[in-house]
């Protein structure tokens, strides 16, 4: 749990680097503290639209802790973070690809000279 809790919260920070190089928001807000890291969706839950806060989702897995569904909806919000970057910088991609795909076909395009 702890390798794949710090893979995942090591991807996170690249991710908020990444997008911080590129100028880029991500669309969900990281909070990058590697084995502890978390992704927070405030598009589903404004304040002021639905009467509820946002929702803070872990990446990170504890046992007794952590709900897998919780985890597998902030890793699906940390890969939409990813593939907003890759459209964003006019990349193609194929949604079935994995987290580290998506990043190495965005890092080829940006060491390549590709970036706008």
């Amino acid at each position: 749990d702890d390798q794949i809790s710090t893979s995942i919260g090591f991807l996170c920070y690249l991710v908020s680097l990444t997008s911080k190089y590129l100028a880029i928001s991500p669309r969900y807000k990281m909070v990058c503290r590697f084995s502890r890291s978390a992704i927070i969706d405030d598009q589903a839950g404004l304040l002021s639209i639905h009467n509820k806060p946002s929702t803070v989702y872990p990446l990170f897995r504890e046992r007794g802790a952590v709900d897998k569904e919780q985890l597998d909806h902030g890793f699906a919000l940390l890969v939409r973070n990813i593939e907003c970057l890759l459209q964003m910088r006019n990349v193609e991609f194929h949604y079935g690809w994995n987290a580290l795909a998506k990043m190495e076909k965005l890092f080829m395009h940006v060491v390549d000279g590709s970036i706008a």
